[in-house]
Parts: C-alpha cells; structure tokens; sequence
C-alpha cells in the first residue's frame, strides 16, 4: 500500500480497520510500507501478506502500531 510519491514527505495518517491480504503465490509482498513519513497511526487492522506485514524505513518518525494481526509473513520491520 502506497500514500505518497517517493520524492515526498508525508504525515498525518490514520488507517483503521483495513483489511490487505495478498495471493498465497504473490511473492515480496509488503502490506504497508512506511517511510520519510511523520504521525502515521495504524490500528485494528488485519494483514495477510508473503512479505512484511509492515515495514518502517528511513525518515520515518512518530509511527503508532497497534492491534494489528499478521499473517504467512515476517510482522513488522523496523
């Protein structure tokens, strides 16, 4: 899942009570990726993904994580 461009700061997100999965043969599949992002809060929600349920990359700051549920891959990377 993808919010802003790659040249872009980005901040004051809420995702709540979403629902990402991927093809059980969809490899590398990130379900959200967050980076050079400020004030993201991700909560209640379910992801299902071969890859990172949630990934968190450089310039990242004030990221609040909370009553999420992973599925088949690697949880959440810092």
């Amino acid at each position: 899942m993808h919010f802003c461009g790659t040249d872009e700061d980005c901040g004051f997100f809420n995702i709540h009570h979403l629902l990402i999965e991927a093809l059980g043969t969809s490899p590398n599949t990130d379900g959200i990726h967050i980076q050079s992002s400020q004030h993201v809060s991700i909560t209640n929600t379910v992801i299902r993904t071969n890859d990172d349920c949630i990934s968190i990359e450089g310039y990242a700051s004030n990221i609040y994580v909370s009553s999420i549920t992973c599925g088949l891959g690697h949880g959440v990377r810092i």
